[in-house]
């Protein structure tokens, strides 16, 4: 099991490239015979060079948990830029929750690539193990954060590009994502010690 656990909770509602943009780069027929394709194609590149990056390219709910507190209990937010921290529990090994307190119990530092530091948590005399999750707002795009960088809207329509004209299965150990996209996305890459 994974010792950090993502899940989003409201993905994007609008994807950062548009159907006529993708068909463009595609040199796609006109017509709307493979519209749907498309929008498949869009959110499929948009995930994975998300999911490259650590990046989220628009607003989205993320909860993340922690099964295990890091050694220093600083905990680096995946998934940035980070608009806010929403709520922030301690859950036991029961499986109960605690809503901690912003500057008693956990204090945040940094502003779009936040860390989260968590304060010991002492019962009996002895430091209590559990597990943490973070629920917060991230995306490019907000009044809080910068817009999606062109590079990365590139990435994602040369990756719609890749797959259009391979459109075929990725076996087993096959890269998902096009060296292409790798090399332009590859700058935003963000590496995550977890």
């Amino acid at each position: 099991m994974k010792n950090l656990q993502v899940r989003i909770y409201t993905d994007l509602t609008t994807e950062p490239i548009s159907l006529p943009e993708a068909k463009a780069i595609c040199r796609a027929p006109s017509g709307t015979q493979d519209d749907a394709l498309f929008a498949i194609l869009i959110k499929s590149a948009r995930q994975s060079l998300e999911q490259y990056t650590q990046s989220s390219f628009a607003s989205k709910k993320i909860h993340a948990t922690w099964i295990e507190s890091p050694k220093d209990d600083i905990f680096e937010i995946p998934y940035g830029p980070i608009i806010s921290i929403d709520a922030v529990y301690r859950i036991d090994e029961e499986g109960t929750e605690e809503l901690l307190t912003l500057n008693s119990d956990y204090f945040v530092f940094g502003d779009q690539d936040a860390v989260i530091k968590i304060s010991k948590y002492w019962s009996s005399g002895i430091v209590s193990a559990s597990s943490i999750r973070v629920e917060y707002t991230a995306g490019y795009g907000n009044a809080a954060t910068e817009t999606l960088p062109e590079p990365l809207k590139l990435a994602i329509m040369k990756e719609v590009a890749t797959q259009y004209e391979l459109r075929e299965d990725i076996g087993p150990g096959m890269t998902i994502l096009s060296n292409e996209s790798k090399k332009i996305a590859g700058p935003y890459r963000k590496k995550l010690w977890v």
